[in-house]
């Protein structure tokens, strides 16, 4: 290869890299706001709503990225077409999510490559500020996962990357590798590749056989028995038993039948016989003259 061939493709091969990452930044902005219009579709919002939803969970954890690292302006306020990529996202899902559904597969996996991506840059600008290696990867978690964490809280619903989907840790663990990667010094397209590739590969595995990391069931305590009115305690007997089935569910006792008695009767619960004079009652001795007489 002659030198001018080989300085045009040395000029030709970062230029290749930079459009490369901007086509998976682009899918990974369009997914997160994809992701973001849809759950406030279904909590029922105003298309105001969506938008508004759309926007902060493609934006919102690059911004939560630049305040914890100083940086002011955040980037992703200064980024025009971030917003209008949101806008229009959102507005699609909004007039068109049936349609959308169609493509779930598809827009997982662009929302797991823009996943990786967020990891990538998070992680890399907070290497670049100094940051050390374990700041550095729960930076570049913070920028992949949370907009989304956000806008559920928004909803006043409980993140569900902190209780169901297997999301945040895979982009932990990608600012990981890219951390690692930057101290053996390989170049930022490997890192970012190796990047990419564990974080699709988990969230995907995650999605199709659907990994869940275990959930703690604590035993309630004092402070989660909820209080009884004095009146219901006066009425009904309150017993406070561990969650799950009852300790008798799984056995019964068959008490025996017993025949009721009859009941007792004694001689003085029945009314006194006058008996005539000088006469033997039936099983008695002679009554004195006057006197009643109790039948036996």
């Amino acid at each position: 290869m002659t030198p001018q061939k080989q300085d045009s493709a040395d000029a030709v091969a970062p230029v290749r890299e930079v459009q490369l990452v901007l086509v998976l930044e682009a899918a990974g902005i369009v997914a997160f706001a994809y992701a973001g219009a849809a759950g406030a579709l279904r909590a029922r919002l105003d298309v105001f709503g969506v938008v508004v939803a759309a926007i902060v969970t493609a934006i919102g954890g690059g911004v939560l990225r630049d305040v914890l690292l100083g940086i002011h302006p955040p980037v992703g306020m200064l980024t025009a077409w971030y917003f209008v990529a949101s806008i229009a996202t959102a507005l699609t899902v909004f007039f068109g999510y049936a349609v959308l559904q169609r493509l779930r597969t598809v827009v997982q996996f662009a929302d797991a490559v823009g996943l990786a991506m967020f990891t990538v840059t998070g992680t890399a600008k907070a290497l670049g500020a100094g940051a050390p290696w374990y700041a550095a990867a729960s930076v570049g978690m913070i920028n992949a996962v949370g907009g989304g964490m956000v806008v559920e809280t928004m909803l006043r619903r409980t993140p569900t990357v902190l209780c169901k989907d297997i999301y945040a840790l895979p982009a932990f663990g990608g600012g990981v590798v890219m951390a690692a990667s930057a101290a053996a010094g390989l170049s930022a397209t490997a890192s970012t590749l190796a990047v990419v590739v564990l974080v699709v590969t988990v969230r995907m595995l995650a999605l199709r056989f659907d990994w869940h990391l275990a959930v703690g069931k604590p035993h309630p305590g004092p402070a989660d028995r909820k209080p009884v009115a004095p009146d219901a305690m006066a009425d009904t007997a309150v017993m406070f038993l561990p969650p799950g089935p009852a300790p008798w569910a799984e056995r019964t006792v068959e008490l025996p039948r017993v025949r009721p008695a009859a009941p007792f009767r004694s001689v003085r619960d029945e009314p006194p016989r006058r008996v005539a004079l000088g006469t033997r009652p039936p099983g008695g001795n002679v009554a004195p003259p006057g006197v009643d007489h109790p039948s036996c």
